[in-house]
This record gives structure tokens, sequence and C-alpha cells, in this order.
């Protein structure tokens, strides 16, 4: 068994069944990989629409998770794999058909590959909205760096040209979670609780141990995006919640007093440049440039609150 594709879902019927549909049309052979299903207890028609695909296709198991919360399927879901090698991919992402050949390929070529993320491009229900720029696109779930190969090193993602690999679309070796005790709980999404970073903070830890993190173009999904999510109202609340998540997985990665002072200052030197930047959009009447700054300076000013309580409530860092 060369890979355990993971797919962890709650209430997506229809994105499952058309993410499965992908799945099964893989040029993989079969017999090199398993497909993982978890129903996070669902409660419309997901376990109907998966049991239909385990009954199809030998490689594949249904596994009903009732504990709420990504972190808590994740995990579920890699402490069943039988192999080394895991690719989660999330219930409304449609991979190439090629990807998963590709990516067997590309990690049986180098054993010091950690983690790699494929890449993510947003699907619209319909067409794309004029408001969402290059600079939004990436709060949407999208991870697109073009059709190169590029090594997410902390220079790389300084220079922005590349940044940590985002959960759609996400490969792990199995050790990883052995190491570290899974996903962690206290991140990723609970029902419409919109916490994340489960994944960034596995990275994180990756690259403390100087394992090799890679962008790889030749595992490509189509990211769907859920309607709603195309509100603005919407997105300025998820970045909120990003802020949050930002901070969880600071504190637990970092210990040093050195390095909370540090985080903090550069924090609220973006918060500073955010409220100056969003200003002078107002002076101008640039009503584009005053939503992408928003999200930034909610995002910012989300990571600060937060901060102060971890600072000061040492209970809120247990």
């Amino acid at each position: 068994m060369e890979l355990s594709l993971i797919i962890c879902t709650y209430n997506r019927e229809e994105y499952l069944q058309k993410t499965l549909d992908c799945i099964a049309s893989q040029t993989l052979d079969r017999s090199k990989f398993e497909v993982i299903i978890v129903d996070n207890n669902s409660a419309d028609s997901t376990k109907i629409v998966a049991k239909n695909y385990v009954e199809n296709h030998s490689n594949a198991r249904y596994i009903f998770e009732e504990k709420q919360g990504l972190s808590y399927a994740r995990n579920t879901g890699y402490k069943e794999a039988k192999s080394d090698n895991l690719l989660y991919l999330d219930d409304d992402a449609y991979l190439n058909p090629e990807g998963l050949e590709n990516l067997v390929k590309f990690i049986n070529s180098d054993e010091n590959l950690t983690i790699v993320g494929g890449r993510a491009i947003i699907k619209y229900p319909q067409d794309k909205p004029e408001w969402v720029t290059k600079s939004v696109v990436n709060w949407l779930g999208s991870y697109d760096y073009g059709d190169e190969v590029i090594e997410v090193t902390p220079e790389n993602i300084k220079k922005k040209i590349v940044r940590f690999p985002i959960g759609c679309c996400f490969f792990v070796r199995k050790k990883v979670l052995d190491e570290i005790g899974g996903f962690n709980p206290k991140l990723g999404r609970v029902g419409k609780k919109m916490l994340a970073g489960e994944e960034f903070l596995i990275s994180k830890y990756v690259q403390k141990k100087q394992g090799k993190i890679t962008y790889f173009p030749e595992i490509k999904v189509d990211h769907a995006i859920v309607p709603h999510w195309l509100d603005r109202e919407f997105l300025l609340n998820k970045t909120s919640f990003y802020g949050i998540s930002d901070v969880y997985v600071h504190f637990l990665s970092e210990k040093s007093l050195f390095a909370h002072i540090k985080y903090f200052a550069f924090r609220m030197i973006f918060l500073i440049k955010n409220i100056i930047d969003y200003l002078f959009a107002l002076i101008t009447g640039n009503q584009q440039k005053q939503f992408e700054v928003k999200l930034l300076l909610n995002f910012n000013k989300s990571i600060i609150s937060t901060f102060m309580k971890f600072m000061f409530s040492p209970q809120t860092n247990t």
C-alpha cells in the first residue's frame, strides 16, 4: 500500500459525491492506494453517498467519527490508515486524474519529502465576483503558485514566493503525526466555528525538525466554493477566526518569552500598517482596496486581542 487517501466530511453530500467520482477516475492502480472516508457525524445523506462508493470500490472504507471536529476526524483517519504515506483531501476538492500517480512517484523519489501541498485552484459556483482579487482569493482556500515545484523554506515564505501548504490537498508522512500526536483538537473547524491552522502547526513542527516541505503542482484540485463563502461579511468573520487560530498555533509551537514578544511586535506593526492603508483607501474612495485591507485588519486585530487573552489568562493556553 503506497498511499492512504483520507477524506473527512461533514454534511457535504453533493460535494462529496463529485470528490469521490474524481478519485474513482484516478490513473493510479487501485491496489496501490486506499480511500478512507471519515464521516464526522453528518446529518444529511453523507453516509449513503460514502457507503455506495465503498460497495463499488474494494480499496475504500467508511468510518464514522461521532466526536465533532475536523481534527478528531483527521486523527481517526490516520489511525486507521494502512500506509505510512497519508494524503488528506477535502470533501470539496476535485482531483486531477493523474494526481495520485504523480504524487506517489514524487514522494518515492525523495525520502526526505515530509509534507507536500498540492495545487488548489478555486472553483466558483458561478462567475468569479469582481471583488475577488488576487489578494482576496487566498482567504477562500486557493493554493496556486504556478506550474513549478517550489520548496517551502523560510526564505521563500518571507519573499512571498510560496506559503505553508493548506489542508484541502495535504500530504504528510504518518511518522510525523505519530511524533506530534496527530492533529491538535484545539485547532480545526468544528461546525460553524471556523478555526483553522491544524496543518499549519504540523508544518511548523516539521520545519523545526528540518524536514522537507514542498509545493507540488502535479497533484491539483479544483477547490469548490460554497456559495455563502462569497458573502463579504462571512469572509470578514472567517478572517477573525483565522487570527484566533494563528495565535493558538503560535503558543502551541513557541514557548520562549522572546518569541512571544517578537510575534506581538510584528503583528502590532502589521496592524498599524493596516490602519494606515485603510484610512488611505477611505480618503481615495477605493472601495475594493478598503475591503482587501479590512480582511487583513480583521485578521491582525483578532491576533492582538487573542494574544492578550493568552498572555494575561494562562488557563486559555491549556
